[in-house]
């Protein structure tokens, strides 16, 4: 007679598996998403307005419809932006204040739960603003949320955690 035994131990095993790099590729699809925001977000060079628009959407295609940033902490309150659009046009205010700008994500820590995820994600800022002579440096850790919607994962939130340069209370 033959055993399922070793049949089920291996539907086990498979699906174990499957469940691991499922786990992994989320994981990897998330850092890949957030990487591209990193590169999009970087100003080299003067831009247009064309160029600030397009930059602006490509990074807003990385967002839920309405976001929700908690920089509480960094004295600022909390910020609901209920559309892209406004999103858009939020990023685009930002970016025509800056004349260069570089990000750095430092051992982000994703995880994932179902369809959210938290990403912590300690990061730096060197950038200068248009018409300012010097740069400024800003180093802060914060926590973003993401959810999936049709396979695809969303910035839905983020919250700033701790301004890297003040001493730890």
């Amino acid at each position: 007679m033959f055993s399922r035994l070793p049949l089920i131990a291996l539907a086990v095993m498979v699906l174990l598996a499957i469940l691991f790099l499922l786990h992994d590729s989320d994981e990897d699809a998330i850092l890949s998403q957030l990487e591209r925001l990193r590169e999009q977000a970087a100003i080299t060079e003067p831009e247009s307005g064309i160029e600030q628009l397009a930059r602006a959407n490509s990074i807003a295609d990385g967002f839920s419809e309405s976001t929700v940033f908690d920089l509480s902490s960094a004295g600022y309150g909390t910020t609901t932006i209920p559309t892209r659009q406004e999103l858009v046009r939020q990023i685009i205010a930002v970016r025509s204040r800056l004349s260069a700008l570089e990000i750095d994500l430092q051992q982000t820590q994703v995880q994932v739960d179902g369809d959210t995820a938290r990403v912590l994600a300690p990061g730096s800022g060197l950038g200068s603003l248009t018409g300012h002579q010097g740069e400024f440096l800003e180093i802060h850790s914060g926590l973003i949320t993401l959810v999936r919607e049709h396979g695809e994962w969303l910035i839905t939130g983020a919250t700033h955690l701790r301004d890297e340069r003040q001493p730890e209370h």
